[in-house]
């Protein structure tokens, strides 16, 4: 099975030098390159990693990685980016992918089987196209148009059918069925939620201070390192 994971990166002379600078080691970037490596740990996957972007900082960063593929972008919206990857990537490697997954650079953290578990709900269940990262909500959920009415409501306060929504965890992950990324689309029209801890959602680097918040709480998310026999 093919496998192509994108990390479609737009220029932002704001945002990516901090998805470049090492955190605890490794930089946003080089972290997200390695989740996605995971996909090509699962059986009977080959994989292509490509990063599709116009941002020349992100390219001389990368030009001496032969791990990762690089995609010119042209397109400015997210969806004409991905199809725009995919064809180029299956030209320039003569190839068709089954399946594409999309990592954004810009959450540095991931739980470590976030890889498996979505390849196995997606090829395990052929009556879903693409599979997202939640959360699950709990309380009142609004829309914010003036009805007395909550669109959700897990705890069931007020009587009516309680309802458990779920918010998507952008950027974090998301793998999708081939068709779904050649229609210019992120996701598909059967959709598989892989739920998983609000904690992932918390963090991304964009800006000084989200960069100095993720330092200080890469622990938390990773563990101490161990240094020449010490943990640190």
């Amino acid at each position: 099975m093919n496998v192509l994971v994108i990390l479609p990166i737009h220029r932002d002379d704001a945002v990516n030098p901090w998805i470049l600078k090492p955190l605890a080691g490794r930089s946003a970037l080089e972290r997200t390159i390695d989740h996605a490596k995971e996909f090509g740990r699962q059986p009977g996957v080959t994989l292509v990693i490509a990063v599709a972007t116009n941002d020349p900082l992100i390219r001389d960063a990368l030009a001496d990685h032969d791990d990762v593929h690089l995609s010119h972008r042209l397109a400015e919206d997210l969806h004409g980016a991905l199809r725009e990857a995919l064809a180029s990537t299956e030209e320039q490697f003569q190839r068709q992918f089954d399946l594409v997954a999309v990592l954004e650079p810009l959450q540095p953290f991931r739980p470590a089987n976030l890889a498996a578990e979505a390849f196995e709900m997606l090829t395990a269940n052929s009556d879903i196209d693409s599979v997202v990262c939640v959360e699950k909500l709990h309380g009142r959920i609004w829309s914010g148009d003036g009805s007395h009415e909550p669109i959700a409501d897990s705890y069931h306060r007020d009587g009516g059918t309680p309802a458990h929504p779920y918010r998507e965890l952008v950027g974090l992950m998301l793998l999708a069925r081939r068709d779904v990324i050649r229609r210019a689309r992120r996701v598909g029209e059967r959709v598989g939620l892989l739920v998983v801890d609000r904690k992932w959602g918390f963090v991304d680097v964009r800006s000084e201070e989200s960069f100095a918040l993720a330092e200080r709480v890469e622990v938390l998310y990773c563990g101490p390192r161990v240094v020449e026999g010490d943990v640190t």
